[in-house]
């Protein structure tokens, strides 16, 4: 997982209304990989997949079963 600031405007509450905000300016929304691209799941989509709550957990599930990023960790701190 990474945290990267892209520009992009805070989710639409219209497009991912499930969007749940972390911080301020942070928010936690399920994504789909796809070969070309990555999207945001949309509101529509998900009567077809459950409820949100089972959806969200899923997707975790999914996320904690991915090899880590070797690039994307920190270093370790030097004292």
């Amino acid at each position: 997982m990474r945290i990267v600031n892209t520009g992009m405007p805070v989710p639409s509450s219209d497009l991912v209304g499930y969007a749940r905000q972390l911080a301020p300016g942070l928010y936690e929304a399920i994504a789909l990989g796809l070969p070309e691209a990555v999207m945001l799941l949309p509101d529509a989509q998900l009567p077809r997949l459950g409820r949100i709550e089972d959806v969200r957990a899923d997707a975790l599930e999914n996320l904690r079963g991915l090899p880590a990023d070797r690039a994307s960790r920190p270093a370790p701190a030097t004292p």
